[in-house]
């Protein structure tokens, strides 16, 4: 008996040493601590900025010119089915799957279950529900559903509303909340809910006073020390010296992820926090991609 009670200790030490080093090899991985503009094709640039401002963050965009980049835009499509509409994706594999030389997560989703890496739901192809509206390539999947917002897109016009996309659209991306109006942080009052107001991991979508700029935008957070999470007003503070007029809220928290192409490869220029793992990518719903043509 003594000597299975070691072995069981010894086991449960290892596991923990295991764990430990998997959790510190994560950790080493994360975008550095340093500000950084790359153009990553004619007419998109990234953009990463480390701010110690109200607190360490690490917040990333790119920025697409919508009169000059070659690209489309493009919401991942669905596979209605049983259940439910569509097969989880991580953010990577929609962009490799897409040829997207950009990619954000996208929409609000359920179920969604599991704080551990040894169990959580979805997994990559597991099925799920987008909350709201969804079309890509004017197929619509999803429906309206109260209280969920819009991004409405045809061709290179992209518009932000807060209710339902009415009227017929290549793309409709389901959103949360319009934080940013003519310019500045503006919230209506249903929508001052804790989540916005507390500091989380944030994905975001915002136009130009134009409408020529795109922006898609992610801060990471959870993570202390290196990027601690943003409420909506730090948010807006943070985009409004790009240019940024009008913003809305995409699914945050371990959903948020920015993907790039570079290298003729996929990369994660962000830090992920899916089950309390920095770097650990989560299979999302939907996405929003700016996809060349060419794969």
């Amino acid at each position: 008996m003594k000597r299975a009670v070691r072995v069981l200790i010894a086991l449960g030490v290892l596991a923990a040493i295991v764990l430990l080093g998997g959790y510190g090899w994560a950790v080493a991985q994360r975008p550095p601590r340093t500000d950084l503009t790359e153009t990553l094709q004619p007419g998109i640039t990234y953009y990463r900025r480390a701010l110690s401002d109200p607190r360490p963050l690490m917040a990333h965009m790119v920025e697409i010119d919508l009169e000059t980049a070659e690209g489309d835009l493009l919401v991942t499509p669905g596979d209605p089915g049983d259940p439910y509409e569509i097969s989880a994706r991580t953010t990577s594999e929609f962009a490799a799957e897409f040829g997207a030389s950009v990619a954000i997560n996208g929409s609000f989703f359920a179920p969604i279950r599991g704080r551990t890496p040894l169990y959580f739901y979805p997994r990559s192809g597991d099925r799920v529900d987008i909350l709201g509206q969804a079309v890509s390539d004017g197929v619509v999947y999803s429906d309206y559903q109260e209280a969920w917002s819009g991004v409405c897109i045809n061709g290179r016009r992209v518009n932000m509303v807060i209710g339902p996309c009415e009227g017929t659209f290549e793309q409709i991306l389901s959103a949360s909340t319009v934080f940013m109006r003519a310019g500045s942080y503006s919230v209506t009052e249903s929508k001052t809910a804790p989540y916005n107001l507390d500091r989380h991991p944030r994905s975001a979508l915002a136009i130009s006073e134009d409408g020529q700029r795109l922006f898609l935008i992610v801060v990471d957070g959870r993570q202390p020390g290196y990027s601690e999470g943003v409420s909506l007003s730090e948010l807006a503070e943070i985009i409004i010296p790009f240019g940024a007029y009008r913003a809305i809220t995409l699914d945050g928290g371990g959903s948020a992820t920015l993907v790039v192409r570079q290298n003729g490869g996929y990369e994660v220029v962000n830090s992920p926090i899916h089950v309390r793992v920095p770097g650990f990518e989560r299979p999302v719903g939907n996405h929003l991609g700016w996809v060349l043509g060419d794969g």
